[in-house]
């Protein structure tokens, strides 16, 4: 909840930076990206943490085991992979986001279709084969738009600099 609350938060903060159409608002709009994550991590780690051994015996209960353990780890993986692709679905790239989307869903249900009712795997065995399959998405995706069209360009700088506060970006 918290992470969808912060999503919602960053999406604002970075669409208003992005509509000034200046170098200082891409640098802010990198920055809130960095904040976000940082912010998510140092939420969210805790929290996971808490969540493994509250859920344990309930999980444990129904049989689920080790597969907290891979939930906890996908979900923080995936926000924080969510935090950094929004510049794209904002400037401008909403498009190429929803196809890459579809594709990924395909995939997944591809995968699915053959993976379940042929290696009939464990609930840990599924969950960190999605949790695979999402690290290579994400991969392939952060190699399309950072490295080979370099859409976040105009975002490196304020994603890589300090968080400390610029007084000249107001």
């Amino acid at each position: 909840m918290f992470s969808g609350a912060l999503y919602n938060s960053l999406y604002k903060h970075v669409n208003n930076s992005i509509a000034l159409e200046t170098t200082k608002g891409n640098f802010k709009a990198g920055k809130y990206i960095r904040i976000s994550v940082i912010v998510n991590t140092i939420i969210s780690v805790p929290v996971s943490i808490g969540m493994i051994f509250a859920m344990r015996p309930i999980m444990r209960f129904y049989g689920f085991g080790s597969y907290i353990y891979i939930a906890v780890i996908h979900n923080f993986a995936s926000t924080t992979a969510g935090f950094i692709s929004i510049t794209t679905d904002i400037d401008g790239f909403a498009d190429f986001n929803a196809k890459y989307a579809l594709c990924d869903g395909l995939v997944n249900i591809a995968i699915s279709a053959f993976i379940i009712p042929f290696v009939r795997p464990s609930l840990a065995q599924l969950g960190l084969i999605y949790l695979t399959i999402d690290v290579v998405s994400h991969w392939l995706y952060y190699y399309l738009t950072w490295y080979k069209w370099d859409l976040y360009c105009d975002y490196k700088k304020g994603m890589q600099a300090p968080i400390t506060y610029d007084v000249s970006l107001g």
